[in-house]
């Protein structure tokens, strides 16, 4: 009972809980709409809040870049220099983060969004979320390098959800309520090989 006096603190205490002992592993964090949503009805930056804690749970100062908001990049940079060799060897994969948009019971509209925004961003990786399913969509970019024509591989993810939909004993879950067909608990796991020779082969994506 003491919670409802402040349900959103609950909840996020709830959270913080969760994620405090990975808070050093995580890269970047992308707002959503129940937050905004908590911030248009209630004037309260609830998501500033989540990620000023992560901060502190991972010792980052308090200007460190964590939080991108509901659509930003992430710009991973791998080194790798030979024994006794000063200059690094570079590798860059960038990442557009987006908290995700649109839905429906069918995969076909989720799949067009999601190669949509592929088509529209100059990104190696697309991550999405809020529709509560996984998918990958793998494609590439032709461009003229020199004289040769290359084909850049692109991968596109639906990131999955934590939300089930299907309450055994208890009330009716959102899914239930507005009819949408039952999903399983998947989640995607992106892998990275950054030094890879062939640039399509630096990074690939499997449903778990």
């Amino acid at each position: 009972m003491a919670d409802l006096a402040d349900l959103a603190a609950a909840q996020r205490d709830r959270f913080l809980d969760i994620v405090k002992p990975i808070a050093g592993k995580c890269l970047a964090l992308v707002e959503g709409n129940h937050e905004t949503a908590i911030t248009k009805h209630y004037e309260r930056g609830i998501y500033s809040e989540i990620v000023t804690a992560i901060k502190q749970f991972a010792g980052h100062p308090d200007d460190y870049k964590l939080g991108v908001g509901y659509n930003g990049w992430l710009i991973l940079n791998f080194y790798r220099s030979p024994k006794g060799k000063r200059l690094a060897q570079s590798s860059k994969i960038s990442i557009n983060l987006h908290h995700g948009f649109g839905g429906g019971k069918l995969a076909g509209g989720k799949a067009l969004n999601l190669e949509r925004w592929l088509w529209n961003h100059e990104c190696d990786i697309a991550i999405l979320g809020h529709t509560h399913n996984t998918m990958t969509i793998t494609g590439a970019r032709e461009s003229v390098v020199g004289k040769t024509v290359q084909h850049k591989k692109m991968l596109g993810v639906i990131g999955g959800t934590f939300l089930g939909s299907f309450n055994q004993d208890g009330p009716s879950t959102y899914s239930e309520v507005n009819g949408y067909f039952p999903l399983p608990l998947t989640s995607v796991e992106i892998g990275l090989r950054p030094h890879a020779k062939d640039f399509n082969d630096r990074f690939w994506a499997v449903t778990i």
